[in-house]
């Protein structure tokens, strides 16, 4: 029996994932960074070297954490697409309920205007 090849995966769920991978690589870098830091800070050193300064110290921990994240894999589950597209999907569901309320209000205020003026309207 032949192997049966894995299904494609649209452009927009690769668009997706690679998104979301970005994002946790992204994070991965800034917290390694922060952590650096935070030793340097303790020890004065960053790892086995004790730079000059500060500056010197947060370009020896940019290279380290950026060559650590390119060691690792960062790829997205399918745990975190189905997350992700929750989250799009309530955000989108936040917006069309503040674009409602905003037109309530305004409708409101318009209506009360219209009342002040005894129902005359200037067209």
């Amino acid at each position: 029996m032949p192997r049966r090849k894995a299904p494609r995966l649209s452009k927009g769920r690769q668009k997706k994932r690679m998104a979301i991978s970005n994002r946790k690589k992204n994070d991965f870098i800034s917290d390694k960074i922060s952590v650096i830091m935070r030793e340097y800070e303790e020890t004065g050193m960053v790892g086995r070297s004790t730079p000059r300064n500060r500056r010197k110290a947060q370009k020896q921990a940019v290279a380290i954490a950026y060559s650590m994240a390119d060691r690792q894999m960062f790829a997205a589950t399918e745990a975190e697409l189905q997350t992700d597209r929750l989250n799009d999907t309530v955000s989108g569901f936040r917006l069309m309920g503040s674009i409602i309320v905003a037109t309530l209000l305004i409708d409101y205020a318009l209506k009360i205007d219209l009342f002040k003026e005894g129902l005359k309207r200037g067209n």
